[in-house]
C-alpha cells in the first residue's frame, strides 16, 4: 500500500469538493492507499469549536477519510505509534490536556497541585526522599533572589518565564515582536526563499557560519533546546521547522487580526513531522512544501513532498505493471545506488514504483550454482519502519497473488502473524518441483522478497 499523509488543507479541499481528481483517486484506489492522521489535524480544527456543528463535521470527516489510521507520538518512549482511533477519541485526549493547561496558568497552582498529589501518594507511609522533594517545592516559591529591582523569588522568575511562553503561543503580536528581535541577531538574505531544496541547506549553513557562532543549522537549533529536548525527535523537528521560517526561509505570515502566529506555525511543523512517516506528504501550501522538502533533504528522508496534483500523477505510475523482464532491464539501464546496511554497503537498483505495493529497490546476487537471485526490499528512509496490520497483510496478499497462489492467502497471513508473535520473524517459501523459486521474509517491521531466476550465467 502507498502511505500518504495529507495536510489539513488537502483534507478540507476533498470534503469541500475542491479536489475532485484526488477524491476520485481515493474512491477507486482505496485498497492501495493508507491515509493516516495525527494530532495536528485535530489541533487545526480546535478554533472552529465556536461552531460545534462544523467542528464535529470536520472531525468526523478526518476519521472517515483516514479510516481511523493514526500516527500518535509517545513523548515518554519518544517514538511514533501506529494506532487505530477516531479523531473524536484523539480530540477528547487533547481536550483533557488543554483543560489542565488552562487550570495551571500560574506556577503557584502547579506547585500546590504537585505538593497535594505527593502528600496523597505518601499517605501515612514515611518516605524520606518524597518528604525532601515536597520541602524543596515549598522552599522554591519563597526562595529570595536578588534582582536589579530589589528582591524577587524563584516563583517570580519561573512565573515570568511561563507568562512569556504563553504570550508567544497565544498572542500573535507578542510572537511577531519576538521574531523581529530574533531577526535582528540573524536573518537569511532576502532571496533565500528562491533557493530550492537541493541547495537550500548548503547556503543556510554557510550563512550561519558567517553570521553566528555556529557551524550549521542543527547546531543553531540545538542552542534553543535543552539536553532532554534534543533527544526528542518530535520536539527537535518541530523546532527546526519553525526556526527555518523564523530566520527567513519561506517564512509564514503572522496574522494579527485573526491571532494566527506561533501555534499555527508549530501545527504546520507537526504536519511536516508526521508527513515524514509516509511515502508521500501531500501539501497544498507552497511554503510548507518548500520547508518540508528542504528539511527532508537535509535529514536524508526519502518521503516525497508533493501537491495534490503531483500526487495524482505519482499514483499513475506507483502501481505500474512490473515483472522479471522489467527488473532485468533496470539492471542493464540503471546505475546502482549505494545503501548502507549496518557496516556494509549494498548496491541497489530503484524499481521506479512500489512493486507489489511495497518494494522500492532490487539487489541482484549470483548464487554458487550460477543462478541469479533478486532480493526486493523497501529502502526508502523515513521516520517510520513500522507497519499497520493492514499494510502488513497487504504485502503478503500481493506477493501470494503475484506467485499465482490465491487459494490459501488467509492461511498464509495467519501463519505469518503466529510466527511473528512467537519468534519475531517468519519466512514463507514458494516451491516448484522441489526447488525454492521465491521466499518472503519479515522481521515484523519490513519485508524482503527473494526471487530465484531459472536462467544461469
Amino acid at each position: 500500500m502507498i502511505r500518504a499523509y495529507f495536510d489539513s488543507d488537502v483534507i478540507n479541499g476533498i470534503r469541500e469538493g475542491n479536489q475532485k481528481e484526488l477524491a476520485d483517486l481515493i474512491s477507486t484506489e482505496r485498497d492501495k492507499l493508507l491515509i493516516p492522521f495525527s494530532m495536528a489535524h485535530v489541533y487545526d480544527k480546535i478554533p472552529s469549536l465556536a461552531k460545534p456543528e462544523l467542528f464535529w463535521r470536520d472531525i468526523d470527516f478526518i476519521t472517515e477519510i483516514t479510516e481511523k489510521k493514526l500516527f500518535n507520538y509517545d513523548n515518554k518512549k519518544l517514538y511514533t505509534k501506529l494506532e487505530i482511533a477516531t479523531a473524536r477519541e484523539l480530540y477528547e485526549a487533547i481536550a483533557e490536556g488543554l483543560e489542565m493547561q488552562e487550570e495551571f496558568t500560574s506556577f503557584d497552582k502547579i506547585i500546590n497541585y504537585l505538593i497535594e498529589e505527593s502528600k496523597e501518594m505518601l499517605g501515612d507511609e514515611s518516605d524520606q526522599k518524597l518528604i525532601e522533594a515536597i520541602d524543596k517545592l515549598e522552599k522554591l516559591r519563597s526562595e529570595k533572589i536578588l534582582g536589579e529591582d530589589g528582591t524577587i523569588t524563584g516563583n517570580d522568575i519561573i512565573q515570568q518565564a511561563m507568562d512569556f511562553s504563553n504570550a508567544l503561543q497565544n498572542n500573535a503580536e507578542a510572537y511577531r515582536e519576538n521574531r523581529n528581535l530574533m531577526r535582528e541577531q540573524f536573518l537569511l538574505p532576502t532571496n533565500a526563499s528562491n533557493w530550492n531544496e537541493d541547495e537550500a541547506f548548503s547556503k543556510i549553513d554557510r550563512e550561519i557560519q558567517n553570521g553566528t557562532d555556529h557551524d550549521n543549522f542543527l547546531e543553531f537549533i540545538e542552542e534553543h533546546l535543552n539536553e532532554e529536548q534534543r533527544k526528542d525527535r518530535f520536539l527537535y523537528y518541530v523546532q527546526a521547522y519553525t526556526m527555518l521560517g523564523n530566520i527567513g526561509y519561506h517564512a509564514d505570515k503572522i496574522d494579527i487580526k485573526r491571532n494566527k502566529g506561533l501555534k499555527n506555525h508549530m501545527y504546520d511543523g507537526m504536519h511536516s513531522f508526521f508527513g515524514a512517516h509516509a511515502d508521500y506528504f501531500v501539501v497544498l501550501d507552497s511554503k510548507m512544501r518548500a520547508k518540508s522538502k528542504a528539511l527532508y533533504r537535509y535529514l536524508n528522508l526519502d518521503t516525497k513532498v508533493v501537491s495534490p496534483d503531483e500526487f495524482y500523477q505519482e499514483m499513475q505510475v506507483a502501481y505500474k505493471p512490473f515483472g522479471i523482464k522489467d527488473a532485468l532491464k533496470i539492471l542493464e539501464d540503471q546505475e546502482p545506488v549505494d545503501y548502507r546496511a549496518g557496516d556494509e554497503y549494498q548496491f541497489l537498483f530503484r524499481t521506479g514504483c512500489h512493486f507489489l505495493g511495497y518494494f522500492t529497490h532490487i539487489q541482484f546476487q549470483k548464487r554458487e550454482d550460477g543462478k541469479v537471485q533478486m532480493i526486493f526490499a523497501n529502502r526508502y528512509t523515513n521516520y517510520s519502519r513500522l507497519l499497520f496490520f493492514e499494510e502488513f497483510d497487504d504485502v503478503i496478499k500481493n506477493v501470494q497473488t503475484y506467485m499465482g497462489l490465491t487459494n490459501n492467502i488467509d492461511s498464509t497471513i495467519q501463519a505469518f502473524h503466529k510466527s511473528i508473535q512467537e519468534t519475531g520473524q517468519h519466512q514463507h517459501d514458494y516451491i516448484y518441483q522441489d526447488e525454492v523459486y521465491g521466499r518472503l521474509f519479515t522481521n515484523g517491521q519490513e519485508f524482503y522478497l527473494t526471487i530465484n531466476l531459472l536462467s544461469t550465467g
